[in-house]
C-alpha cells in the first residue's frame, strides 16, 4: 500500500472515531435533556392529577358534611333508630323521620354529583340515593355489611372521614366498582350510623386520565403504602421513567411510569439529523485528507524515483532532487542510506572472510576431544596398572560426560540421557565434595522417553552447587524428581541451600513472565537460568511451565510440558 493511501486512512479513522465520538456525544446529551424534559413534564401532570383528586375527595366529603351539618336529618336519624321503633304506636313518627332521611340523602345536588349516596346502620336500617335499590331486609343489610371489612376502621374514626379504595359495589347486583368516603356516626340510642358517597371507577379514571403523555401508567399509592388506583396500561419492557407527587391532603401520591422508549420517540428526527451530519462531516473531511495527502506525499514520491534509478555503479555520486524541506531530508537520508550502503558492502566482505577463518577454527576444534579422550584412556590404563579403581572410574565418568556434550550430531536428547548424564556429573562432584553431597536423582519410565533439550539439567546442579556450598557452608542435598500427570511431564529439582535471594528471585520472575530473553552469552558454559528457560521455550513452545520460588530451606524449580502423543498415558499425580 502507498503511503499516500496509508496517510488518508490513517487519517480517515481517526476522523470517523472522532465525528463518531462527538455525534454520540451530542446525541446523548440531548437525549439526557430530552429525558429531563420528559420527566418534568410527567412530575407535572402528577401534580396536577393529585390536585384533581383531592378536589373530587372533597367535594364527596363537602356532601358528608352538608348531610350530618343538618339538624333535622340528624334528629331524623335518632328518633328512626331509637328502641321500640317497630311498635305501632312509633310507626307515624317512624315513616315521618324516614321520608326526612330519604329526601336529605336525594337532594338535587347529592344525586346530581356522585353516583350514590347512602345510610345504613349496624343494625341493618338502610337508605339508599337511588330508590329502586331500598328493596333489602335487615337480614340482607346485615349480610352486606358482614362482608364490609372496613367497618370497624370506619368505626374507630369516630366521625372522621375514612377514604375506600376502588370495591365492588355491594348495593347492586353486578354493580361494579366504586371508590368512596365514609363517615360513621354514633347514635345516642346506642346504633352506628355509616353515611357512604360513592363514584364509579369510570369517573376515577377519567380524573386521572392525561392525555399528554402517551403510554403512560398511573397509579395512586395511600399514606399506608396500599395502592389506591392502578390503571390497566400494559407495562412496557426495559427502563421506565418513574416520578411521584407530593402526597395531597388526604394522603394520596399519584406515580406516574412511562417506558423509556416512548419517551425518546421524539428524539427520532434528532437522531436522523446527526446521522446525517456526520455522514457531511465524514465525506467533506475525506476530500479534503485526499488532496492534502496527495500534496503531503509528493516530495516522497520524487525521492521514490530517484532510489529506483539508482544502481550500485551510482552508489558514489546518487542523482538526488532538490525541493522544499521535506524533500531535502528525504534527499540528505537517501545519500547517507548511499553511503552506509557502501560501508555494508565492505563490511561484508570481510564479515565473509572472518567466517571462513571460523570454520577452520571450528575443523581445527574437532581435533581436542579425540585428545582428551586419548588422555583419559592413558591415565584409565596407568591407574588399571596400579590396581586404583577409583581412577579408573573417574576417567570413565569424565569421558562419558565429554562425549555427551561434545556430540554435535544431536542437539537434542531425552529426559532419561539427561538424568544419567546429570548422575554421572553428580558422581564426579561426590568424589570431590565427599560427604558435602548428597543427591537423588529419580525419574518415571513414562517420561523417560520425552524428548528434551542436550545440557539443561546439569546447570540447575552447577548452580545448586555453587551457591549452596559457598553461601551455607553445610552438607549439601540435591533432588531432582520427574513424574507424569493429567498428560504432562513434571520435574521438580530442590536443594537445601541458601535459596534465592528476594531481589533476585523478583527479577528472575519479571524477566521470565515478560519473556525477556539475552541474546548473549549463550555458550554452555555461562548459561544461567534464563537462557535455560530460552531454550526449552523455544523448543516446546507456549506450553512449557517453569516456576521459581523459595521453600523452606534452600531453593525449588518446577520444569512442566506437555507428553507427545505417543507418550500420552492415564496418569495419576503423585
Amino acid at each position: 500500500m502507498r503511503v499516500q493511501n496509508k496517510l488518508l486512512f490513517a487519517t480517515l479513522a481517526l476522523v470517523l472515531v472522532l465525528i463518531l465520538a462527538t455525534g454520540f456525544a451530542f446525541y446523548h446529551y440531548s437525549e439526557s435533556v430530552g429525558l429531563e424534559r420528559t420527566r418534568a413534564q410527567m412530575q407535572t401532570v402528577a401534580g396536577t392529577l393529585a390536585l384533581q383528586l383531592e378536589s373530587r375527595v372533597q367535594q364527596m366529603d363537602s356532601a358528608l358534611l352538608f348531610l350530618i351539618s343538618e339538624p333535622d336529618f340528624l334528629s331524623a336519624i335518632s328518633y328512626y333508630t331509637m328502641p321500640g321503633s317497630e311498635e305501632a304506636d312509633n310507626q307515624s313518627l317512624i315513616y315521618r323521620n324516614a321520608a326526612i332521611i330519604r329526601r336529605t340523602i336525594k337532594g338535587y345536588t347529592i344525586s346530581k354529583n356522585f353516583y350514590r349516596s347512602v345510610l345504613f346502620t349496624s343494625r341493618g336500617d338502610y337508605f339508599d340515593s337511588r330508590p329502586w335499590n331500598e328493596a333489602f331486609t335487615r337480614e340482607d343489610v346485615l349480610s352486606i355489611l358482614s362482608d364490609m371489612p372496613w367497618l370497624e376502621r370506619a368505626s374507630a374514626q369516630w366521625g372522621r372521614m375514612l377514604l375506600l379504595p376502588p370495591h365492588e359495589n355491594l348495593w347492586e347486583e353486578d354493580g361494579g366498582m366504586v371508590y368512596s368516603v365514609v363517615r360513621a356516626l354514633p347514635t345516642t340510642t346506642g346504633a352506628t350510623c355509616y353515611l357512604e358517597i360513592q363514584n364509579t371507577m369510570d369517573e376515577l379514571t377519567e380524573i386521572l386520565h392525561a392525555p399528554t403523555l402517551s403510554d403512560m401508567r398511573v397509579a395512586v399509592l395511600m399514606q399506608d403504602g396500599e395502592t389506591f388506583y392502578s390503571s390497566d396500561s400494559p407495562r412496557a419492557s426495559g427502563d421506565e421513567l418513574l416520578v411521584f407527587s407530593d402526597a395531597n391532603r388526604f394522603g394520596l401520591t399519584v406515580r406516574i411510569s412511562q417506558s423509556r422508549e416512548t419517551a425518546l420517540v421524539m428524539l427520532q428526527p434528532l437522531r436522523m439529523q446527526v446521522v446525517a451530519l456526520c455522514a457531511v462531516a465524514f465525506v467533506a473531511s475525506a476530500a479534503y485528507l485526499y488532496f492534502a495527502s496527495r500534496r503531503l506525499t509528493k516530495p516522497i514520491r520524487a525521492i521514490r524515483q530517484t532510489m529506483e534509478q539508482t544502481a550500485l555503479e551510482t552508489l558514489d555520486n546518487p542523482r538526488l532532487p532538490t525541493g522544499g524541506d521535506e524533500l531535502k531530508a528525504l534527499s540528505e537520508a537517501f545519500g547517507n542510506l548511499c553511503e552506509r550502503l557502501k560501508l555494508s558492502m565492505d563490511a561484508q566482505m570481510l564479515a565473509q572472510e572472518r567466517e571462513a577463518r571460523a570454520r577452520f577454527d571450528a575443523l581445527q576444534a574437532q581435533a581436542d576431544p579425540h585428545f582428551l579422550y586419548n588422555t583419559l584412556n592413558v591415565i584409565a590404563g596407568r591407574a588399571m596398572t596400579i590396581g586404583d579403581e577409583e581412577i579408573v572410574d573417574t576417567c570413565e565418568e569424565i569421558a562419558a560426560m565429554l562425549r555427551y556434550s561434545a556430540d554435535t550430531r544431536e542437539r537434542t536428547a531425552t529426559i532419561g540421557r539427561e538424568a544419567a548424564h546429570l548422575t554421572t556429573y553428580l558422581a564426579l562432584m561426590k568424589k570431590r565434595y565427599r560427604q558435602k553431597l548428597e543427591y537423588t536423582v529419580e525419574v518415571a519410565p513414562e517420561i523417560a522417553r520425552q524428548p528434551m533439550p542436550k545440557l539443561v539439567l546439569q546447570q540447575f546442579s552447577e548452580n545448586a552447587i555453587r551457591h549452596g556450598l559457598a553461601q551455607t557452608g553445610r552438607n549439601l542435598c540435591f533432588t531432582l524428581r520427574g513424574t507424569a500427570c493429567d498428560g504432562r511431564w513434571r520435574i521438580e529439582i530442590a536443594d537445601n541451600g541458601a535459596g534465592f535471594a528476594p531481589g533476585v528471585l523478583a527479577k528472575l520472575r519479571e524477566t521470565l513472565r515478560e519473556g525477556r530473553v539475552p541474546l548473549d552469552g549463550l555458550s554452555i558454559g555461562g548459561m544461567g537460568i534464563v537462557n535455560t528457560y530460552a531454550r526449552l521455550r523455544a523448543f516446546y513452545g507456549a506450553a512449557f511451565e517453569m516456576n521459581l520460588f523459595n521453600a523452606e530451606t534452600g531453593a525449588r524449580i518446577t520444569l512442566s510440558a506437555p507428553l507427545e502423543t505417543a507418550e500420552k498415558e492415564e496418569n495419576t499425580c503423585e
